[in-house]
């Protein structure tokens, strides 16, 4: 936790000893982590690898530089961490990083929990492993009670650990639901780091949450931005911010930054999707982003839960909204919402099939139906808006609009 009393001292080993590419590498993580000056922490890290290609903390510490929001090389940055297992097959850092960036890039969780579980055998102490791994288990397998046992053992290592700070109060939120306790947590990892930028976003959110307090939380949302400028959840829960507001337009240009930084934004896609939904009907682009949602992260009950509401009430498409239902189940069996929410649309299914509506009837819903498609039709000309850039994987074409 003490950047400066680092710094220091590592400025007095390059200074006894200027082509150590260990502590090149040591000072480039600590000036991309603590002061946030990517630019110099690249610089220090060309300069650890020219002195040796092959050192793992430096090809690890650069790939993290690299996967940065103000750079995104994302290619050049597998290449770097795959460099250093190819190097070290059981180096720690290599495999947290790589981890890290199979769960949250590549959408593989199973390689990812290997990797991440690995790293933790091979180091039972490591903070940024276990921390990675309570991370992997409360976001991916909802397994709050793993998640926090991995955070108590980082606490028991590093107390000040800035990320298991952070991440902690994510779990005690989900669990708990004690945002007070969650406060406290963001605002002792900002006593560590004050530019730790989740914190900010987070603790935005929660204001905004908790408290409806527009002005604390757009200035946290602002101030974590500043520091993360292409940050998907800062922008996905500032947009949900300004919907709620009723300030639709700004809502979705946050909406598209989020997801043109990372398309497989999972609260970014169901909160955008929700709200197309709910405030211009447009159920058929709804749709296509919370089965992107679900190709992101297959097992969110929440997105099957949304996305089975627009199939099955709103578009009538009842079989598939059970499938997807049953699928979601049969994902997530611990799910205490799921047998209620399935029972609920068998009964909504059941009444569809027993309907024997009239002719006149039928006109009539086909006629609303064709009313929606020309307001949906109207308010994306009016919003300018281009659904293809939207829609990068076309795998679910969607009926209802040419």
């Amino acid at each position: 936790g003490e950047a400066r009393e680092c710094e220091e001292l590592l400025a007095a080993a390059l200074a006894a000893e200027p082509e150590s590419a260990g502590a090149l590498a040591v000072l480039g993580l600590v000036t991309h982590t603590r002061r946030k000056d990517v630019g110099e922490a690249e610089r220090l890290l060309r300069r650890a690898l020219q002195v040796d290609p092959g050192h793992a903390d430096a090809l690890c510490y650069y790939g993290d530089v690299l996967l940065d929001s103000t750079r995104k090389q994302y290619a050049a940055a597998e290449e770097l961490f795959t460099r250093a297992l190819a190097a070290q097959p059981d180096h720690v850092t290599a495999l947290t990083s790589y981890g890290l960036y199979v769960q949250e890039f590549r959408k593989e969780n199973e390689v990812a929990e290997r990797l991440l579980t690995k790293a933790v055998a091979l180091d039972p102490q490591h903070p940024d492993a276990l921390s990675h791994l309570g991370t992997f288990l409360g976001k991916v397998r909802q397994d709050m009670v793993g998640a926090e046992a991995c955070y108590q053992r980082v606490m028991a290592v590093d107390p000040r650990h800035v990320n298991t700070l952070c991440n902690r109060a994510l779990v005690l939120q989900a669990t708990s639901g004690d945002g007070a306790a969650a406060e406290a947590l963001y605002d002792l990892a900002l006593s560590v780091d004050p530019a730790h930028g989740p914190s900010y976003g987070f603790k935005g959110a929660l204001a905004w949450s908790r408290r409806r307090d527009e002005a604390e939380a757009s200035a946290l949302f602002e101030r974590a931005l500043s520091l993360m400028p292409g940050d998907s959840g800062a922008l996905a829960h500032y947009a949900q911010l300004h919907w709620q507001q009723g300030r639709l337009a700004e809502a979705e240009a946050l909406f598209r930054r989020a997801l043109a930084g990372d398309p497989g934004h999972v609260l970014g896609l169901c909160l955008y999707a929700a709200m197309l939904a709910e405030h211009f009907d447009d159920w058929e682009a709804a749709v296509s982003l919370y089965r992107r949602a679900l190709r992101a992260e297959p097992a969110c009950s929440e997105a099957a839960m949304q996305l089975a509401d627009l199939l099955g009430p709103s578009l009538r498409r009842f079989p598939d909204a059970l499938a997807l239902l049953r699928r979601a189940r049969a994902l997530d069996p611990s799910n205490p919402e799921l047998p209620a929410y399935l029972s609920h649309m068998e009964g909504l299914a059941k009444q569809a099939r027993l309907e024997r509506p009239l002719p006149r009837q039928l006109e009539a819903r086909a006629e609303l139906h064709r009313r929606r498609l020309l307001r949906v039709r109207d308010h994306r000309r009016r919003r300018h808006r281009l659904l293809t850039p939207l829609h990068p994987h076309p795998a679910h074409p969607e009926r209802g609009l040419p």
